[in-house]
């Protein structure tokens, strides 16, 4: 189930360009977890997942990947990647709830 998504932006001469990033709720396998995400690059849909012992561990890694992926991009290298400028930049799944401007979850 996806519980978040999240939207950079690439700057180009015609125009920005979305990079939607989802992030999907984790989910046992086994005697481990995996948290799937995607990564909607102008050239291809990256789909990778972050695995741990626990669903709070799978989902940080999959945290720190994403971020990994952002950071070694040539698009973040070349300076064209960027966040919206507005303060709400995340969606949550109805089901559950963000507080984007913590960055934590609440159980409201």
């Amino acid at each position: 189930m996806l519980i978040l998504t999240h939207t950079l932006h690439l700057n180009r001469p015609s125009g920005k360009v979305p990079i939607e990033i989802r992030l999907y709720q984790p989910l046992p396998t086994g005697a481990s977890w995996i948290c799937n995400f995607e990564i909607d690059w102008p050239e291809v849909r990256l789909a990778r997942h972050g695995v741990g012992e626990d669903a709070l561990q799978a989902l940080v890694i999959a945290l720190q990947m994403i971020g990994a992926q952002i950071y070694t991009s040539p698009y973040h290298e070349d300076g064209s990647l960027r966040a919206p400028t507005t303060a709400r930049t995340a969606t949550a799944s109805p089901s559950q709830a963000i507080c984007v401007t913590c960055s934590s979850a609440s159980t409201r």
